[in-house]
């Protein structure tokens, strides 16, 4: 784990923590819809954690596609129920994860600072 950048350690934990909300979610409510999702994003997560190295620009698109998509999700559920956990819980991680995604990206592009 220590040879991972920060953007993938970041990820695979939003991944787990995703897979684990949708198991909470199916195991709570009976949510078949909750572990679909959970499942999928999850998933999609994992495969951004592995290509952040090999095709950084993209993985980390889709990971900043993936994160709007389920912030969205998450939010209009916590406006609807007002429950904390897991939408604001993940709302956190995917503001966190975005951050560290777009700062990736930036220093791809335009390289590292010289400071």
């Amino acid at each position: 784990m220590s040879g991972m950048s920060l953007s993938q350690k970041l990820t695979l934990g939003y991944a787990a923590l995703v897979g684990v909300g949708g198991v909470m979610g199916y195991i709570k409510s009976g949510s078949q819809k909750s572990l679909a999702a959970g499942s999928l994003s999850s998933a999609l997560l994992f495969y951004v954690y592995s290509e952040l190295p090999v095709r950084p620009t993209f993985a980390a698109s889709l990971g900043l596609g993936l994160s709007v998509a389920l912030l969205g999700m998450m939010g209009s559920r916590f406006k609807k129920t007002r429950k904390f956990f897991p939408a604001d819980e993940l709302s956190d991680c995917q503001t966190q994860a975005r951050t560290t995604r777009k700062a990736r990206a930036c220093k791809i592009q335009h390289g590292p600072s010289q400071s």
